[in-house]
């Protein structure tokens, strides 16, 4: 069995596809030299139709993602009272260069 890392396979996934369809070959993908998974040529479990397999839609996940959006409030900016981060800078304020 071939072994390649997935930063190669990102690089030459076409490539290795088209070797495994043609030859048959199983391919060992690793990250950083651990295996991680194998590419293998797909074949039909006995007594199918590999058509009938490929036209099978997936089914959506039913139940949808939970999130915790909740602000954590060691990250609050203050302000000094009376400032406002958004009002126009003066003459003086703006760089030399940039007047």
């Amino acid at each position: 069995m071939q072994q390649i890392d997935i930063q190669h396979l990102a690089a030459r996934f076409e490539e290795i596809v088209h070797l495994v369809e043609t030859t048959g070959v199983a391919i060992s993908i690793t990250r950083e030299g651990r295996p991680i998974a194998r590419l293998t040529r797909f074949s039909a479990p006995a007594g199918q139709d590999s058509t009938a397999i490929a036209s099978v839609q997936p089914q959506a996940v039913s139940t949808p993602l939970q999130r915790n959006f909740t602000p954590n409030p060691r990250l609050r900016v203050i302000f000094a009272p009376g400032y406002d981060p958004a009002e126009p800078l003066s003459e003086e304020e703006w760089p030399s260069d940039c007047r």
